[in-house]
């Protein structure tokens, strides 16, 4: 009966030791969370390339391991809203994906929700993302860049 007991205690320390401990899972949205400043390049159906200079990106931590939540609140694009978009690694660079909403207003008129998709990448520290709003002047898409617009001819 000893050995038994011996035996089932062994058991179990071998069981336990095996298993992983939350500290061990990496978390690739680790560290994004900030206020990232920059620039916008706008496109859709109607005109390409329209640039807004002052803009903001926030980024805060989820509750869910490995997701992120995107906040841009622009005077020029409205507010874009994306809960619990996806961070995947490779190396040292980070990429996203989400799907959330965006609250648009118009000359004179209320402010209206549209589906939008987000995605982009985290490189250096730096972030890259692009917003998607297929249902908004024929297909809005609208890069953000951080930094400062660069310079155009004229």
């Amino acid at each position: 009966m000893k050995k038994l007991h011996l035996t089932l205690l062994l058991l179990a320390s071998a069981a336990l030791a095996s298993c992983s401990d939350k500290d061990d899972v990496t978390n690739p949205a680790e560290g994004l969370a900030g206020q990232y400043e920059g620039y916008t390049t706008a496109s859709c159906a109607y005109f390409p390339n329209q640039v807004a200079t002052d803009q903001t990106v926030t980024v805060s931590s989820s509750a869910t391991l490995g997701k992120i939540n995107i906040s841009f609140e622009s005077s020029t694009w409205g507010t874009i809203t994306i809960d619990d978009a996806t961070v995947a690694q490779s190396g040292s660079e980070k990429t996203f994906y989400g799907e959330g909403k965006s609250l648009m207003g118009h000359a004179g008129g209320e402010a209206k929700e549209y589906v939008c998709t987000a995605s982009g990448k985290f490189t250096g520290g730096e972030l890259q993302a692009s917003f998607s709003i297929p249902a908004v002047m024929g297909g809005l898409t609208i890069e953000f860049r951080q930094g400062d617009a660069p310079q155009t001819e004229e």
